[in-house]
């Protein structure tokens, strides 16, 4: 898997994100979160491995159960699809870091248990990303669902 991170992208940048979304969700995963930057053919069998669903996508999110003994161990690995983030961000008129940004707070999101599944939850997850990417001071795109 590559994990090269893209340009415009720093793991001081990743890192500010995710204090960013622990304050505003009061909640923090116990260990660590490992990101991953993808292709789009690594993108499709780590969706059609994990979800069953065989196309690439933007980003996907993953959660380990992690026993508090057992610090150091990954909680979550979030996998950004570069590829269809340089699309979107160009098809968004938004920089290619606030498109990253954007989709690792949405994994993120999804790892502290919060889900899209209907018209309220997720006009209440655009919300919390918007707040999120605003604190960030980047610009956040409405998701399509």
């Amino acid at each position: 898997m590559n994990t090269k991170l893209p340009e415009g992208i720093t793991l001081s940048l990743l890192q500010r994100a995710l204090e960013v979304t622990y304050d505003t969700q009061k909640a923090r995963l116990d260990g660590q979160v490992h990101v991953s930057f993808v292709t789009k053919a690594e993108s499709r069998h780590i969706n059609s491995s994990n979800t069953g669903n065989d196309y690439p996508t933007d980003v996907l999110s993953l959660s380990y159960p992690v026993e508090k003994h057992e610090k150091g161990l990954a909680a979550a690995e979030i996998i950004i699809c570069t590829p269809i983030a340089r699309l979107q961000a160009k098809q968004y008129n938004v920089s290619l870091q606030e498109e990253i940004c954007l989709l690792f707070v949405h994994g993120l999101l999804h790892t502290l248990g919060n889900d899209h599944q209907n018209l309220q939850d997720q006009q209440k997850y655009q919300q919390a990303q918007n707040a999120i990417m605003k604190k960030l001071n980047l610009t956040a795109r409405n998701m399509s669902w």
